[in-house]
């Protein structure tokens, strides 16, 4: 649904007409002295030959230029012309437009199978087709081997397994040199108790 000046529209195409109408009586407000009623009427008299508004938008226009001649007292109501409705003549340029989408869409379609008589375009598409399967599949393949692969030790993180095992070794013969230090401070202490009892 599109809104314009107050009406509401379900065909997009007639309600940017409708907005265009809309357009055209603000400029004709903004530059005609809409109080002088022979303005009006030859305005009035102009619009309707012209057939320039075919909207609820412009007829309402009208409408209201209408009634403000029908108001002034030495216009005569013959003078005043009616408002002719066009539902037809838009409903067959609706009608048109549609024919016309219709005729380019079938020459093209036309267009399409005569370029494709040795089935060119055909066997393209179809290499297209399976050139994308194949590529699909691979991109799927190497989401899988990265998601699968987090838990175990590959290529991928195989460097980092080998430093932190590396790392682990480390400090475990550090703990042994410690315990060796100690144990040699321990014979290193022995060694001179032994040597004092023996020298007394």
């Amino acid at each position: 649904m599109y809104q314009v000046d107050g009406y509401v529209f379900t065909s997009k195409e007639k309600a940017k007409e409708a907005k265009k109408e809309a357009e055209g009586v603000a400029y004709i407000k903004e530059q005609t002295d809409l109080r002088n009623p022979d303005v009006v009427l030859k305005l009035y008299n102009k619009l309707l030959d012209d057939e320039v508004f075919s909207t609820e938008v412009g007829i309402g226009f009208l409408r209201e230029l209408q009634e403000h001649l029908l108001l002034t007292p030495y216009i005569k109501r013959e003078e005043i012309r009616p408002i002719p409705i066009r539902e037809d003549s838009t409903i067959e340029r609706e009608v048109e437009r549609q024919h016309a989408r219709e005729t380019a869409r079938r020459k093209k379609q036309e267009a399409w199978y005569e370029n494709d008589v040795n089935g060119t375009y055909r066997t393209k598409y179809y290499v297209a087709t399976f050139f994308c399967i194949v590529f699909a599949v691979a991109l799927v393949g190497i989401f899988a081997i990265t998601y699968w692969s987090g838990r175990s030790v590959t290529i991928l993180n195989y460097e980092n397994a080998l430093i932190d095992r590396y790392e682990s070794w480390e400090q475990q013969l550090e703990q042994r040199e410690q315990e060796l230090d100690s144990r040699e401070q321990e014979l290193i202490m022995r060694e001179e108790r032994l040597n004092g009892l023996n020298g007394q």
